[in-house]
């Protein structure tokens, strides 16, 4: 080999073994439910206010439910969890395991104003709230990016 393709190879060689973290799945949080009771996992990036609950759930909502004994692999709707951590300012995302059969208990297509307003933020959270976590980037990457209910 001349010395040209000794380093272009060397230089793909480097960028390959330097560029593994691009090549893996983007970092998704992945939800395991290992209860006998269908949840949502809404995100909050609100921390440190545990209690306000930004979710307008219809029945259906296939993107944060997790059926009994299953699990789901794209917790952040497609988006790469490094990414979510570098824009929001508290470095703490707020997972919450909500009762999928209360919330769908309201109905498909229902406006959720209704309950808002009938209640203040521990009043929802208590009636709807089964776990919440409170997690840093590096939580997350000690987790393996699975979160386990419960």
């Amino acid at each position: 080999m001349d010395k040209f393709s000794t380093f272009l190879f060397c230089f793909v060689l480097m960028l390959s073994v330097n560029s593994c973290e691009l090549l893996k799945p983007d970092h998704m949080i992945r939800v395991v439910n290992n209860s006998d009771r269908d949840i949502y996992c809404p995100i909050s990036t609100r921390y440190p206010d545990t209690l306000k609950i930004e979710y307008h759930a219809e029945a259906g909502d296939l993107e944060s439910r997790v059926n009994a004994h299953s699990s789901i692999n794209s917790l952040l709707h497609r988006e790469d969890g490094v990414s979510l951590f570098k824009r929001i300012p508290s470095d703490t995302l707020l997972i919450f395991v909500l009762d999928a059969p209360t919330i769908d208990s309201i109905g498909s297509g229902q406006d959720w104003s209704p309950v808002y307003k009938s209640m203040d933020d521990k009043q929802l959270y208590d009636w709807l709230v089964k776990k919440h976590y409170v997690l840093s980037l590096d939580d997350l990457e000690w987790l393996d990016w699975t979160i386990t209910y419960p």
